[in-house]
């Protein structure tokens, strides 16, 4: 897969490297000092100087998505009208793709804006369905939620979301956890950088929070696992992580997407089970918001292959279901058909 992929062509990185200066000295003239500008001819990519940062063009708008947008709320408020005695929450992580902070925004027309994803999704979705909000209110905010070259979140966005989902799925009942912030000093250039072969000035660093964890019991794929499953910080703190410079070290410290991970808090017997449908996005949530539940079921509905309704059969009660995803995942007609009954 690796050299299948064009990034990591040292050839390409230094021809769009040259590229780039060329598109910068031949708008110099007509852009301010620090407009942004596409990381190479045809990229869909642009290096954006205010922030250091490498971000994608706002995202097209598709046909498929007119269609299959409203399909996903629908199916999500089926789903709570068929199951009235659980809690359904719906949340969209921030992308730079959808995000009224992206800096390309007044430079294009006829893309995905945040108008387009509310009248589509938020708008639709039923009362008895709590929403709640993730989208960056400003640059500054996105800044210091996200990586300069990667569209996941780092630990400050990530734990602001994680408290504002708490605070809906608990009705304000439950604290958030106490954390300690850490860095891994290991450069890190995300997937951004890798698409739009560009590296910002400034690595970004994988971060995490340290608190006490529960004594829990964690199943992937009917096996037994460690927490080290789930965050790599021995992997980290031994400095045994991968030496490539591209590793995608979101997925390498955290974890990839898998179909279904149970945890079984030892340490908390209230009784209530949480469903988390969700992308890569709840990769490093998963595990705090499992610290309030007896059980939490993680599955990514692009990898699962059994539906919503076949998960609840099997499990012996459901309190709470998450919906979290960005557009183009809630989009997909595999996620649609594994919420939809």
């Amino acid at each position: 897969m690796r050299d299948a992929l064009p990034f990591y062509d040292g050839a390409a990185m230094t021809k769009a490297c040259l590229e780039r200066h060329f598109i910068k000295a031949s708008a110099g003239l007509l852009l301010e000092s620090d407009a942004s500008y596409p990381t190479f001819y045809g990229s869909r990519y642009a290096y954006d100087p205010r922030s250091d940062s490498v971000v994608p063009f706002p995202a097209e708008k598709a046909e498929d998505l007119n269609i299959w947008l409203p399909a996903f709320s629908k199916a999500i408020n089926e789903f709570a009208d068929l199951h009235p005695g659980i809690r359904v929450i719906y949340c969209e992580p921030t992308h730079m793709a959808f995000s009224a902070t992206n800096p390309l925004i007044d430079f294009t027309s006829g893309l995905m804006d945040r108008t387009f994803v509310e009248e589509h999704v938020n708008s639709l979705l039923a009362p008895n369905v709590f929403q709640v909000d993730l989208q960056a209110r400003d640059a500054a905010e996105y800044d210091s939620w996200f990586y300069r070259s990667e569209h996941h979140w780092k630990t400050e966005g990530a734990f602001e979301a994680y408290k504002r989902i708490l605070d809906v799925a608990t009705g304000g009942a439950e604290k958030p956890l106490e954390v300690e912030n850490i860095k891994f000093r290991i450069p890190f250039y995300g997937s951004y950088t890798r698409m739009g072969l560009c590296e910002p000035e400034e690595p970004d660093s994988i971060d995490d929070v340290l608190y006490p964890e529960s004594n829990f019991k964690i199943v992937i794929g009917g096996l037994p696992v460690l927490m080290e499953n789930i965050r790599h910080r021995e992997l980290y703190d031994s400095g045994r992580m991968s030496p490539e410079r591209y590793t995608l070290r979101y997925e390498e410290y955290f974890h990839w997407n898998l179909g279904r991970i149970d945890f079984l808090n030892n340490n908390n017997r209230n009784g209530k089970t949480l469903l988390i449908v969700a992308d890569s996005y709840s990769n490093c949530i998963e595990r705090l918001l499992a610290e309030h539940y007896e059980k939490v079921v993680c599955v990514d509905p692009r990898v699962e292959r059994d539906t919503i309704e076949l998960l609840l059969l099997r499990e012996q009660k459901i309190d709470d279901v998450l919906f979290m995803m960005c557009p183009i995942v809630a989009a997909q007609p595999r996620v649609v058909s594994f919420i939809s009954n």
